[in-house]
């Protein structure tokens, strides 16, 4: 379930729980009316007091203020079953958000924004084998950890795997890369970070189709930009 379905489920618990809304509507009306009604009845008669208009609508505002409010109690104590209902839904609310947010915590390094579909959909994307169609000098690269899946590390794209590769690690042992996310984890892990080939001897064209695929978002694990660029 999304936040924005747990918020749409509040708003609709919150409706459910409370006087019905013409009621609420009618309070003004009333109040309206009554002061009209004093304010004719002052005019009606033989002498038009306004101090006795301005009692009355005092008068008026407190009398159906105060029937609102005993209202609103009276719903509330002749329906106990109702509102410990309520009280279980926000429980299970709060719950449900709780779920969510440690959810999102536990997955990798730019994958937290994404609704809970998209994210499976792109794991789902990045776990399926990928058959390459195309012939060329291009490569599709990953620098990452032994063990971490394509949800992490970093993805790109070269026509010289060795030269790409010398430019990265050098950039990082000097610690003057443009990726600060990259250099970060450089920083952290030093050598342990590896650069394999995912995809070899392919168009630049197919190339940066596949980058796109394992990287559809800007800021997603350690690439900054969105794939295909």
């Amino acid at each position: 379930m999304e936040s924005e379905e747990l918020s749409e489920l509040e708003a609709r618990i919150a409706r459910g729980f409370v006087i019905p809304k013409f009621i609420e509507k009618m309070l003004p009306k009333f109040i309206v009316g009554s002061m009209v009604i004093s304010v004719l009845m002052s005019l009606g008669s033989y002498s038009f007091d306004p101090v006795y208009v301005r009692f009355s609508w005092v008068l008026c505002i407190v009398f159906w203020i105060s029937t609102f409010y005993i209202f609103d109690k009276l719903f509330v104590l002749l329906n106990p079953s109702l509102f410990s209902r309520k009280a279980d839904l926000s429980g299970f609310l709060e719950e449900k958000r709780l779920e969510l947010f440690e959810e999102r915590k536990a997955r990798p390094m730019g994958f937290q924004n994404l609704s809970l579909q998209a994210y499976l959909d792109i794991k789902s994307a990045l776990e399926t084998p990928f058959k390459t169609t195309s012939k060329g000098s291009s490569c599709v690269y990953h620098i990452a950890l032994d063990g971490w899946d394509l949800t992490q590390g970093y993805v790109g794209v070269s026509t010289s795997y060795f030269n790409r590769r010398n430019q990265h690690f050098r950039a990082l042992r000097e610690g003057s890369h443009d990726n600060d996310k990259l250099q970060h984890a450089f920083n952290e892990y030093g050598s342990r970070l590896e650069m394999k080939i995912l995809h070899n001897g392919i168009s630049e064209y197919e190339s940066y189709l596949l980058e796109s695929r394992y990287r559809p978002e800007p800021n997603m694990a350690l690439n900054i930009r969105k794939g295909g660029r």
